[in-house]
């Protein structure tokens, strides 16, 4: 496999780092050499894109790059759904993000990103399934002005869905990943906020893989 490199990739990764965002982002070609075995491809495109991750940001910490170790016999997946996979932050129908208010500015609880912050808008039932878009949250630094936060972040996440998974549209062969067999995971653990996924496009013939590991007081 072989790293993707395009304009559009490259115009993501800027948006991730005017988010000041977490969350690493690789995407491997297939070139003829993959094992056939679907699962096999999987573990093959995460050990690939871990060693990407492993030399850059924006995950690395201040004062130079990780050194992760990792012990791959440890490695787990299992298929999941696309509505598993993006969680339930983000409505489908109409590409929202679910936002948590707080602060002086919000009433406590969830909100659609383009909805005022008062009681008669909250979500129910709240959203706490945690996958990409909770983890999209998540790893982002709070740099936008508290008013313009949510709805920011919403179009970022648009931007990350619509370059990567061509805003879901067709099917995708998507793997959720165990996070007790690599260093790079360690930055999360107390939190439970390390997450790890390969998703393969079959229109595309591309795996892209994510993964992020955030600290609690990130």
């Amino acid at each position: 496999m072989r790293e993707v490199q395009s304009g559009a990739l490259r115009e993501l990764r800027a948006t991730l780092e005017r988010a000041y965002s977490c969350l690493d982002v690789v995407v491997l070609q297939l070139d003829g050499d993959e094992p056939h075995d679907p699962e096999s491809r999987h573990v093959l495109a995460v050990k690939k894109a871990l060693s990407l991750f492993n030399t850059r940001g924006p995950a690395c910490p201040p004062g130079g790059l990780p050194d992760y170790i990792s012990d791959y016999d440890k490695m787990r997946s299992e298929l999941i759904t696309i509505a598993d996979f993006v969680d339930q932050r983000f409505e489908f129908a109409t590409r929202r993000l679910a936002w948590e208010g707080y602060g002086m500015d919000s009433w406590p609880g969830f909100f659609w990103a383009d909805d005022a912050k008062i009681k008669r808008n909250r979500i129910f039932p709240e959203p706490l399934a945690r996958g990409l878009a909770y983890a999209f949250c998540r790893a982002i630094g709070e740099r936008v002005p508290r008013q313009r936060q949510a709805q920011q972040h919403q179009q970022w996440f648009l931007a990350l869905i619509d370059t990567l998974f061509g805003g879901f549209r067709h099917p995708l062969e998507i793997r959720r990943w165990s996070t007790d067999w690599s260093d790079y995971f360690e930055a999360g653990k107390q939190g439970d906020d390390s997450f790890l996924w390969s998703v393969f496009d079959p229109q595309a013939a591309h795996y892209v893989v994510i993964g992020t590991s955030v600290q609690d007081d990130w």
